[in-house]
C-alpha cells in the first residue's frame, strides 16, 4: 500500500508513471506499467496494487529498462545519466 506521505505542507504527490515488477533470483522478471496519478493526503488518498504474473510472462525482458529510461529522460534526466 502506498499512502501519500508528504511534507508538512500536505501537498499532493503526483506520480507520472510507475512499474510493478517481480524479479526472480535467477534474474528473470515480469512487470506491468501502471498509469500515473496524484495522491492527495487532504482527501486521504491511498493506493493499493496487487498483481500476480503467469509463469509464461517471465523472461530477460529489456522493455522494463527501456520504459524506465524513457520516463527518466522525459522527466529531465540527461540521456547519458539515465
Amino acid at each position: 500500500m502506498i499512502r501519500a506521505q508528504l511534507h508538512a505542507a500536505d501537498q499532493p504527490l503526483t506520480i507520472a508513471r510507475f512499474w510493478l515488477a517481480d524479479i526472480r533470483a535467477n534474474g528473470s522478471l515480469a512487470y506491468q506499467e501502471l498509469p500515473g496519478m496524484t495522491l492527495d493526503p487532504n482527501r486521504g488518498d491511498q493506493l493499493l496494487v496487487t498483481a500476480s504474473f503467469n509463469d509464461s510472462v517471465y523472461g530477460a525482458d529489456a522493455r522494463l529498462r527501456i520504459s524506465m529510461r524513457s520516463a527518466l529522460i522525459a522527466d529531465g534526466l540527461a540521456e547519458d545519466e539515465a
